[in-house]
């Protein structure tokens, strides 16, 4: 029983409001009774799964995108700045 001699419970505690944002206002997602996945149980092929997408695809992709992004800026700063090497005579 709290104070206002309510039983507590991991819902009946704070208000759908105070769940999403705390009893200050700041938004906090991470509070017992906010993610409906809680009981959800992972399989070992989804984690397989879920490994090889990161592993086989999004990271040669950002690595990718990375290295494209690095010469494109480069190649923008050259356009302002000159090539490298010595100045022209």
């Amino acid at each position: 029983m709290d104070r206002r001699g309510l039983r507590i419970t991991a819902y009946s505690r704070a208000t759908s409001n105070e769940r999403l944002y705390g009893r200050n206002g700041v938004a906090c997602p991470i509070v017992a009774g906010v993610n409906p996945d809680a009981d959800r149980v992972v399989t070992r092929g989804e984690e397989i799964r879920a490994f090889l997408l990161l592993a086989l695809v999004m990271v040669p992709v950002l690595a990718v995108i990375f290295v494209a992004s690095y010469g494109f800026m480069v190649w923008i700063w050259q356009m302002f700045a000159g090539p490298p090497g010595p100045p022209p005579p």
